[in-house]
């Protein structure tokens, strides 16, 4: 169990491995919520033995949107000299949404990992590591973040204070993704998945006439858009699961509501990731919905 996140037990049992024989270099795996930055962060407060990552100045973290510059000030990083420090590693640096690193990037990450400083520990955190040129992938050791069972995910949250109905919400709109239900339940804006899963929430709230006069200004965003439909497609899948679980005789509607938001969702999001017209494909779907 880690302090801010619950894991599955083969993803603990993978990082408490990692802790005891840590490697040089890491591919964290998971969807985006999945708790991935929470995993690098805790490997920094076991390895680094510091309660504040944050503030440890042997700690760095950069976003592969930054480019090539974020790579540059990478290895400069690395090429510091560590004062004093004899641990098996005494220095972490951790590249957040890797699979955006374009192929100059890569290739200059790629020239830490043949020859990285003593100490180090290199962590890349991505969606799917098919992404990252195959050089790169030979040469990391790879962690999938498996999903938690809901029971876990429960009890974990409750420890930490937060009432069952507000529980129930958030894990069923996430899908069950533990680092996106935590910022959700502890209102942390600044998950780069949280106004997706609010305008979701907001959405299913609407009346269509409400629903389409927020059109125009999520067809702006396309990025935004295409997160918010993938959240209401994780959200109706977990709903018709959890009805699967726990049949009820009333149940029938609400399925077959649940089903057409799938359905429509899961086709928007098709659209939008292949170019459609945003404010087409917004249209149909509030309309849909």
């Amino acid at each position: 169990m880690m302090p801010d996140i619950v894991l599955h037990p083969e993803t603990a049992a993978a990082i408490s491995r990692l802790i005891a024989s840590p490697p040089q270099s890491l591919m964290i795996i998971g969807p985006a919520g999945s708790g991935r930055s929470a995993l690098a962060r805790h490997l920094a407060i076991r390895l680094l033995d510091t309660q504040s990552p944050g503030d440890h100045p042997q700690y760095r973290v950069i976003s592969a949107a930054d480019g090539i510059e974020a790579i540059r000030n990478l290895q400069h990083f690395a090429s510091l000299k560590v004062p004093g420090a004899d641990a098996a590693v005494n220095r972490i640096a951790v590249v957040e949404q890797a699979e955006q690193l374009g192929i100059e990037a890569q290739n200059a990450f790629l020239k830490l990992l043949e020859e990285p400083p003593k100490g180090t520990l290199l962590m890349l955190l991505t969606t799917h590591g098919s992404a990252l040129l195959p050089t790169i992938q030979s040469r990391v050791q790879s962690l999938t973040v498996r999903a938690p069972q809901n029971e876990a995910l429960h009890r974990h949250f409750s420890d930490l204070g937060h009432d069952q109905k507000s529980i129930q919400q958030v894990t069923l709109m996430t899908g069950g993704l533990p680092g996106l239900a935590t910022a959700l339940l502890d209102g942390d804006a600044t998950h780069p998945l949280y106004a997706a899963a609010e305008q979701a929430r907001q959405l299913l709230r609407l009346s269509t006439f409400e629903r389409l006069a927020t059109v125009d200004s999520l067809a702006k965003q396309k990025e935004t858009a295409i997160q918010t439909v993938i959240m209401l497609c994780r959200m109706a899948a977990a709903a018709l699961r959890q009805m699967a679980q726990v049949p009820t005789p009333e149940a029938g509607k609400r399925v077959a509501t649940w089903q057409r938001i799938l359905t429509a969702s899961d086709q928007a999001a098709t659209q939008l990731r292949q170019n459609g017209q945003p404010k087409l494909v917004l249209t149909e779907l509030m309309l849909a919905l």
